[in-house]
């Protein structure tokens, strides 16, 4: 649920959003103009999922990216602080199940409705990134953070075959690869739990590989924290591995 509260923290009510949201951008300049990053059901599908954006500080809402099948929601949503009508959405292909979590399409070279995609009207319209010095797809799961100290540089974390965290110097229009995750085979293998960038344009990242949390044996973590680092190392064997990085 969305909530909205029009005097602080003391009364609040629930808005147009019936259903999980994160990340909710509000536009620096018109604070009516809201967006909100929907990931959908976590166990079946859901026709709820995608970016919506209201212009009337939450009385309506429209539903302006949505992914190419009813398992494809947002899962990352930044904005150009010194051009709002750039908006830049990451989109994810997933499934929760019994026994076990798909993320990306139904195998790692089954197709996936994860992408990358770029407004720059302010959500009206959509024009999706590929290609450019990305991975080649399938792709898992998408993040993006625009820099506030440079609104030119993006970073996009993709997960696939060649998993990593992706670079643009001009604003998404290219990109190249600035860490990487060894070993990493498909869709699903290695995740992210976090990515954002402070005001000075340091990039923080936490990534974690699911693939060891699968063994009670192996529930031991070991954290590593990175300055400037050009790639990921991989982790160690037979342990649950998070990693945090700055760059």
């Amino acid at each position: 649920f969305f909530f909205q509260a029009e005097d602080g923290i003391r009364d609040s009510s629930v808005t147009g959003v019936q259903t999980c949201a994160l990340p909710i951008l509000v536009h620096p300049q018109r604070s009516d103009t809201v967006y909100v990053c929907v990931p959908g059901k976590l166990w079946s599908d859901s026709a709820e999922r995608g970016v919506y954006r209201t212009q009337d500080g939450g009385a309506s809402w429209q539903l302006v990216l949505r992914g190419a099948n009813l398992s494809t929601g947002c899962s990352g949503l930044s904005l150009d602080p010194k051009n709002p009508n750039v908006v830049f959405a990451g989109l994810w292909d997933f499934r929760r199940k019994g026994w076990t979590f798909r993320s990306g399409g139904e195998s790692s070279e089954a197709a996936s409705g994860s992408g990358l995609y770029r407004s720059s009207d302010g959500g009206t319209s959509w024009q999706e990134l590929s290609g450019k010095g990305l991975p080649a797809k399938p792709w898992g799961r998408v993040e993006v953070a625009v820099a506030p100290s440079n609104p030119k540089v993006v970073y996009t974390f993709v997960e696939s075959k060649d998993s990593g965290l992706w670079r643009s110097d001009d604003g998404g229009r290219t990109f190249s690869a600035s860490a990487t995750v060894p070993g990493s085979d498909a869709p699903g293998n290695r995740g992210w739990e976090a990515l954002g960038i402070g005001p000075e344009g340091r990039l923080f990242s936490v990534w974690l590989d699911h693939r060891t949390l699968a063994a009670p044996q192996q529930a031991a973590m070991t954290a590593e924290h990175h300055h400037d680092s050009a790639s990921m190392p991989a982790p160690k064997d037979g342990v649950a591995t998070a990693q945090l990085s700055q760059l």
